[in-house]
């Protein structure tokens, strides 16, 4: 008896596994040749972006070695920033440092130039892997570069001059005796906690006489003040004095030089001795001496 036509295109459940293994990558083996005889050209084009990537790919590497994305650990803090208009294609370490970054951050974004990475957009060096978020919103307003960069053709990318009308940013001021709350949050390394507590103490205090007063405030360093610069002016206002020839012991601790032995001694010798002549007679007190006086004279009067 004659074998069945159909026989002869039988396969088991192995041969068919393997027939279509085969006719998948038969159509791999055209697909791959036909894109690569219509890609031929752009791959020739572009080879400055495949320069581009692989520089790219480094910088990753290199920010990443320690396995750990953590920009507080690089970016500076307290550092009070001098933004001014760049182009990441041009600027050194030691510029990009005083944009607030540090200078592992400025190294890698140098050395992703010298393997012939070119920053196009701004998008472009929103990639590196060395700037985080927070520092590119603070950066991107001065990046003298397109959103977004069109390729034309072949034709090359060009560099635009914009160092002409270059804009310096300045800090907002602040100025110690009259400024809210929300206003001292603008300084470096003031936080809504510590602001209140400027208020507070401006408040009780009657006026700061001098910016150096701030260090008095809970927390607040001379260190920190340092920073502050010529964001922070010290602006003159009357300061609000205290009768010590009319005001409780309670009213007068108010102010914070004041305690309430202090207090009690400046109302005591007056109940004594009859209402101040002159408001240098409080040192009469053993409590007061001449470094308090000092302090105190500028905010007590005896009308």
């Amino acid at each position: 008896m004659y074998p069945n036509f159909k026989d002869y295109f039988y396969f088991n459940q192995v041969e068919k596994k393997g027939v279509i293994l085969l006719l998948v990558i038969l159509l791999l083996l055209i697909g791959v040749n036909v894109w690569m005889s219509n890609q031929s050209q752009v791959i020739t084009h572009n080879s400055s972006k495949i320069q581009e990537g692989l520089a790219y790919l480094d910088s990753i590497a290199e920010a990443s070695k320690d396995n750990n994305r953590n920009y507080e650990e690089v970016e500076p803090k307290n550092q009070i920033l001098n933004l001014t208009e760049f182009d990441p294609n041009e600027f050194s370490v030691s510029e990009f440092q005083k944009l607030g970054l540090s200078k592992k951050q400025a190294s890698i974004i140098e050395n992703y130039r010298n393997k012939g990475g070119v920053f196009k957009s701004k998008s472009d060096f929103k990639k590196m892997y060395s700037i985080s978020d927070e520092l590119y919103q603070k950066l991107e307003p001065y990046i003298l570069l397109p959103d977004t960069f069109i390729y034309a053709n072949t034709k090359r990318w060009e560099k635009k001059d914009y160092s002409k009308n270059r804009k310096t940013w300045k800090p907002a001021e602040v100025y110690l005796n009259t400024s809210d709350s929300a206003t001292f949050t603008k300084l470096r390394g003031i936080g809504p906690t510590y602001a209140s507590r400027i208020i507070k103490y401006r408040t009780r205090l009657g006026g700061f006489r001098s910016i150096n007063q701030l260090t008095e405030v809970y927390g607040i360093t001379d260190s920190l003040v340092q920073t502050f610069g010529e964001q922070l002016k010290l602006d003159t206002i009357p300061i609000v004095k205290l009768n010590v020839n009319e005001l409780t012991a309670k009213e007068l601790k108010v102010n914070p030089y004041i305690d309430w032995s202090i207090a009690n001694s400046i109302v005591a010798y007056r109940e004594q001795h009859g209402k101040y002549k002159k408001l240098e007679d409080i040192k009469k007190s053993v409590l007061i001496n001449d470094s308090l006086y000092n302090k105190l004279k500028y905010y007590l009067d005896i009308r």
